[in-house]
């Protein structure tokens, strides 16, 4: 996996975002389970964008480069729905349960929602991704629309955790603790004690960590 990340990384850098979506492809067509695809999105994609630098010769487009590198992973992202059902149909991987992943109002950071919502699939759940910045009354409205059985906020910016912990109470006053409220992100990494203050009922880190969230699943019933 180390080999294909520094080749990744390289044509990402490059911005060649036919080259970076025809080695990610080749390896989805490749992979045989599950944790296959987690590896290529957590060790490869994932890494690959978070160790992006800006050098002083690229300081006054920094963000544009973002951008751009983020979109090409994006395309990736998009193209690997196939390759995710292929898997979970081929383990018989279904139980039953209604994910929703969102990124709450103001974020919109999405990619690493994007990625979430694809482990869900992997693991069983029907996962519904419904993307960034949704205001508050969408939650609400959505409960009536669906019947969700877990409500995944992905929270990238700090500041952010105020306008989710305003979504997780008017959640739980609808529902009165029938829905779980799983968090995850960037803005849990050094302030892991922010999920109880906004309300949530777990953190989840890693693909391990929705597997075992059938316990979880169970006590919610």
């Amino acid at each position: 996996m180390d080999i294909l990340y520094e080749k990744f990384s390289n044509l990402l850098n490059n911005e060649d975002k036919e080259a970076c979506v025809s080695l990610i492809i080749s390896q989805f067509n490749n992979a045989s389970s599950p944790e296959d695809i987690v590896s290529i999105y957590t060790k490869v994609l994932a890494k690959a964008l978070n160790d992006i630098g800006c050098n002083l010769k690229d300081k006054n487009i920094c963000i544009w480069k973002e951008h751009i590198r983020s979109s090409i992973v994006r395309t990736i992202l998009e193209n690997a729905y196939p390759f995710i059902i292929k898997l979970k149909n081929n383990f018989n991987s279904y139980n039953g349960k209604t994910v929703a992943v969102i990124c709450p109002d103001g974020e919109y950071h999405e990619i690493g929602a994007r990625m979430i919502s694809d482990f869900f699939t992997l693991a069983g759940f029907n996962s519904i991704y419904v993307g960034a910045s949704t205001p508050k009354e969408e939650f609400i409205n959505a409960l009536d629309y669906n019947k969700i059985d877990i409500f995944a906020l992905s929270i990238t910016n700090y500041f952010n955790l105020v306008s989710a912990k305003k979504i997780i109470s008017a959640i739980k006053e609808k529902e009165k603790g029938k829905v779980m409220i799983a968090v995850g992100g960037q803005a849990f990494n050094n302030n892991p004690s922010a999920v109880l203050s906004i309300g949530a009922d777990i953190l989840l880190h890693t693909y391990e960590d929705i597997l075992s969230l059938e316990i979880e699943k169970k006590e919610i019933n």
